[in-house]
């Protein structure tokens, strides 16, 4: 992603010194799957990513614990 066209695309999220699988909601090329691009505003910040960030963590922490994922997919 071009840094120029931030904030009007969302920010590709990448695991960091970690290996979170292959888990629903995690993109081929290993960022996570925040929200779909279409959903994503130009009013939105990096705080709010890192909060959206810490959700996805939540739920995959479920998701390892009791092999379903938490909440509405949007598939």
């Amino acid at each position: 992603m071009e840094t120029d066209a931030h904030p009007y695309v969302t920010v590709d999220i990448y695991p960091r010194d970690w290996d979170p699988g292959m888990p629903p909601h995690r993109y081929f090329d290993g960022s996570l799957c925040m929200m779909s691009p279409t959903d994503w505003s130009d009013m939105f910040s990096i705080a709010y990513l890192v909060a959206k960030t810490a959700v996805w963590i939540n739920k995959w922490l479920y998701w390892k614990k009791h092999g379903r994922w938490p909440g509405l997919s949007q598939d």
